[in-house]
């Protein structure tokens, strides 16, 4: 399993969700934490933070932003929730 740590900001955006909506980024962060998951699940943005390649990972209604440290850990940047009403 590996190691899954938030930004300060991803800190904040968890705290300003529901309780249903947090039992989803658990939910999701178990997909980051196993390494064939998150390798089959991930999607490249094209984007560098931290001189790391951005990468995302949606879970049902959860979306995740997050780079994946030098030495194997997981660093979760941003989280939304998607749309009930869009595909």
């Amino acid at each position: 399993m590996t190691d899954v740590f938030f930004s300060a900001l991803a800190k904040e955006e968890l705290k300003q969700m529901s309780p249903a909506d947090r039992k989803g980024v658990s939910r999701a962060i178990s997909f980051l934490q196993e390494d064939s998951l998150r390798e089959q699940n991930k999607i490249d943005l094209c984007l560098n933070e931290n001189g790391c390649d951005l990468w995302a990972l949606i879970v049902g209604r959860i979306w995740l932003g997050f780079y994946i440290h030098n030495n194997g850990s997981v660093c979760v940047t941003h989280i939304s929730l998607r749309s009930l009403f869009r595909p």
